[in-house]
């Protein structure tokens, strides 16, 4: 993305790229990742681009839901029980600016079940985060759901 790696802590989504900071959020929660922090750098890294945006790119998914090993727990902070618990800790996206970010995934759909296809993974593995992101694209294809689970769920919570 022509930038460099800064550690500036403290950032808010608001002082990041909104479409990168949306997908970086929406990517999260389709891993079930809930073990990321932009205000502290945990598990992000921020990417300064020449014309003055910052894009955080998201690392490290050990903890997640679709990768689920067996010391992730989750924050007990955060009211979910497993990792396997989704919960969306983005900014708060209206429908209009979430349609185009899920879209991307809509898109990737046949790509990320090929790719678990071709990879030498366990198939009881395989079958789990299969299913695990099946759960994601029926959720996506819900409005109901996006509206509870990504939009409502920002409302009076941090920003960061």
């Amino acid at each position: 993305i022509g930038g460099r790696i800064t550690t500036i802590r403290g950032g808010q989504f608001t002082d990041m790229d909104p479409s990168q900071m949306g997908l970086v959020s929406v990517f999260a929660y389709f891993l079930g990742n809930t073990d990321w922090s932009l205000y502290s750098l945990h598990n992000i890294r921020l990417v300064s681009t020449k014309d003055g945006r910052y894009m955080p790119v998201p690392y490290d998914f050990d903890w997640s839901g679709a990768v689920f090993t067996r010391y992730a727990k989750p924050d007990p902070r955060l009211g979910i029980p497993t990792v396997q618990d989704r919960l969306f800790r983005g900014p708060c996206m209206t429908p209009a600016e979430l349609a185009p970010i899920l879209e991307k995934f809509t898109s990737q759909k046949a790509a990320i079940k090929d790719l678990y296809t071709r990879l030498p993974l366990d198939d009881g593995y395989r079958r789990r985060a299969l299913d695990y992101y099946e759960d994601f694209f029926r959720m996506i294809g819900n409005q109901g759901r996006v509206k509870r689970e990504l939009i409502e769920t920002c409302a009076g919570r941090a920003t960061s």
